[in-house]
């Protein structure tokens, strides 16, 4: 599975190592062709260096929550074909739904709904995404398999008559020219460079790399072996060189050497103790830390009311429609590519489109399906409700479910013991 672009080229002739025209790919990273590298809007370096962004899925809590949260919901949204001059027929046996369907397979290593989710992730953190459409055939054809490249080793290779030439990938110590027909190149808008998305995450790195620089603070805190803060422990003047010396050592090398306490003795009568050091709420670190959410979230598109602790119940409602809208722009955009870049692929293509369910009205009619049933069941019994909402019998009982579990199963013919088809003439009646 891991070495799946060797597989596809294997067989072929074999892959150029190549060296890209070094202007071609300086142009392509560019934040316009043909400007000067030492342009003051200069965004990127040589090349997007979208594997910084990626970290922060895993160290950033907030990161996180906001990318799975959308990515998820929007990864069990189904794909339907529909006909253009006909949206309300459907085409359920259309070849791209074997790849991207409920029951599809794009790849060997991967369902639809995994495919998805990996593409969204890499949409959300770096602003691009890259698909690459295949065939087991080594001569080529319609594509029967799709992967998602990852996007921290594809270079965009601009054309000198169109805007792309195609694209290149380095794989396994590979750099490979793919055709810039058999990838959908999925990108945010950025005003700096024409050829690569611009990630929300980096409009908030710095947002993003404060609070894990606090989170590592409050870490280094409360870890092991620092059970004390720092300070200055006062004590009395009378105190002797011996008993000074114990303290010290219990409470300094005995806890760690990384936050020294200070004791002095001092004529004042009794045993004081002064803080030395910043403390959380000196820094105003719960508030801090809010405020990064807040940044982060609004940047990646998921509301703070779905889980504020200050978020009422009208807040809430809100915000789920928000959120759900949210989901659904991600789908509406994944949708419009597909049909842009990836239906000529099958014949027909001008009569089908692709369309993902939409969200929105999937909660929608969950919503309004729960709240129906839980207001019938203040005027009726579970059993009215189960004839009524879904033609049911009555709800079985707990010893008619234990009788059913504890009957043995019923034992299947063996193929032994079956009549042959000699005995069956034989034993039939004259004239059937």
């Amino acid at each position: 599975m891991f070495n799946w672009l060797r597989d596809i080229f294997l067989d072929k002739p074999a892959p150029v190592v190549m060296n890209p025209n070094p202007t071609l790919l300086a142009d392509s990273t560019r934040a316009r062709p043909g400007q000067s590298l030492d342009a003051i809007n200069y965004l990127y370096a040589p090349s997007p260096n979208t594997a910084r962004l990626l970290p922060y899925y895993a160290l950033n809590i907030w990161v996180y929550t906001a990318v799975s949260r959308l990515v998820e919901a929007a990864s069990g949204a189904n794909l339907h074909v529909h006909s253009k001059k006909d949206i309300s027929k459907e085409n359920p046996t259309h070849p791209l739904l074997d790849l991207l369907g409920v029951y599809g397979v794009p790849n060997e290593g991967q369902d639809s709904l995994e495919f998805l989710e990996e593409h969204l992730g890499f949409y959300e953190l770096t602003g691009n995404s890259y698909w690459f459409w295949t065939t087991k055939d080594r001569r080529g054809g319609i594509p029967d398999e799709v992967y998602v490249l990852d996007p921290t080793n594809v270079f965009v290779v601009p054309g000198r008559n169109r805007s792309v030439d195609g694209y290149m990938y380095r794989h396994m110590g590979h750099e490979y020219k793919l055709d810039a027909a058999r990838i959908t190149h999925f990108k945010k808008f950025n005003p700096y460079n024409p050829y690569y998305g611009l990630s929300a995450l980096e409009a908030c790195t710095i947002e993003a790399t404060s609070d894990r620089n606090m989170a590592l603070w409050n870490a280094d805190f409360f870890g092991d072996g620092v059970s004390i803060p720092a300070g200055i422990f006062v004590i009395p003047d009378d105190v002797n060189d011996t008993e000074r010396d114990r303290l010290d050592k219990e409470i300094n090398a005995k806890h760690s050497e990384r936050r020294r306490t200070a004791i002095i003795r001092a004529k004042q009568g009794g045993t004081v103790w002064h803080d030395g050091g910043l403390k959380q709420r000196d820094l105003d670190f719960e508030n801090g830390r809010l405020l990064h959410r807040r940044a982060i979230m609004d940047a990646l598109g998921l509301p703070l009311g779905l889980m504020s602790e200050a978020s009422t119940e009208a807040h809430a409602r809100v915000a789920e429609r928000q959120y759900y809208g949210a989901v659904q722009k991600r789908l509406t955009r994944t949708e419009r590519k597909i049909n842009s870049d990836a239906m000529y692929f099958w014949s027909n293509s001008d009569k089908w489109f692709s369309r993902y369910e939409d969200m929105r009205q999937a909660y929608a009619d969950w919503d309004q399906t729960s709240k129906k049933l839980e207001s019938m069941g203040k005027l009726f019994t579970v059993d009215e409700i189960r004839a009524r909402e879904f033609g049911a019998g009555a709800k079985p009982s707990e010893a008619e479910v234990a009788a059913v579990s504890a009957a043995p199963a019923p034992a299947a013919a063996s193929q032994d013991n079956q009549p042959s088809k000699e005995t069956q003439n034989a034993e039939q009646p004259a004239g059937d």
